[in-house]
């Protein structure tokens, strides 16, 4: 179903919001068209595509106010990186907690259809995400499939964690700080100090 609409009726969507936040990128119709299709077993994605310029550059912190979780505890974006990148990798949220992974467009039905019927926890789905994060639709961990121990698993999802506060740090203007307690400092542009342990 394609929905244009202001903010407030995101509360009455029918399916999960699949909200278009990037205006300036090609690729939009083929998105769709591949996210909405049936898959091979029968499902689709239980959707409401939404294509509106109110939403232009919105984030999912702007979108989470204006979606009713009782009624779809996930929302989408299709965003500039989603439009601009192999595979259209959507951002899939959380419409209520901090959860968020990138799944491609061909996998959505697969990750909506099991979070939404409760079929398989948000955790499930980070540890079937590739090694650049994004979620292909694997129903094992990539860490099952490479043969890796957990040990290894767990220092790759440790390194590129630490990769991604990183980068936020860079953007913010972070500075990092030796400490002999924490494994990562960083002082904020206040002075403020956070302590990270890896255990």
């Amino acid at each position: 179903m394609s929905k244009d609409a202001g903010p407030r009726a995101l509360l009455e969507t029918e399916g999960v919001p699949f909200i278009r936040t990037d205006f300036s990128s090609d690729g939009w119709e083929s998105v769709v068209k591949i996210a909405t299709a049936e898959t091979p077993e029968g499902f689709r994605a239980d959707v409401t595509v939404i294509s509106d310029h109110q939403y232009s550059g919105w984030s999912v912190d702007q979108v989470r106010p204006f979606v009713d979780a009782s009624r779809h505890g996930l929302v989408v974006l299709v965003d500039d990186f989603a439009l601009n990148n192999p595979g259209y990798p959507l951002l899939v949220a959380s419409a209520e907690f901090d959860d968020e992974l990138r799944c491609e467009a061909a996998s959505l039905a697969r990750i909506e259809n099991n979070l939404s019927l409760g079929n398989t926890e948000w955790i499930d789905c980070y540890r079937s995400t590739d090694a650049d994060g994004v979620y292909r639709g694997s129903s094992r961990s990539n860490n099952d499939e490479a043969g890796t121990t957990y040990r290894e698993f767990y220092l790759g999802t440790r390194e590129r964690l630490e990769s991604l506060i990183r980068t936020i740090a860079d953007q913010r203007r972070w500075r990092f700080v030796e400490r002999s307690d924490a494994d990562l400092a960083i002082t904020d542009v206040s002075g403020n100090l956070l302590k990270l342990r890896f255990e």
